[in-house]
């Protein structure tokens, strides 16, 4: 999940959480974990889509799972 919003500052900033969802015969337990706070001057979908995917890459995760 990615939320982007400015800070107080006016910088454009976006919260990366990955959430997960873990299902058995019990039922199904959701969590989210915050990963961090990415800094962009991007406003536009497209930049900020680069944004996120450059960031996944940074961290080793596969757009294909997200």
């Amino acid at each position: 999940m990615i939320d982007s919003t400015p800070d107080s500052s006016r910088q454009e900033q976006i919260s990366q959480i990955i959430r997960t969802i873990n299902c058995s015969k019990e039922g199904c337990v959701i969590k989210e974990y915050f990963i961090d706070f990415i800094s962009t001057e991007q406003k536009t979908g497209h930049g900020l889509s680069q944004v996120i995917i450059e960031k996944l890459k940074e961290d080793g995760l596969n757009i294909n799972y997200c």
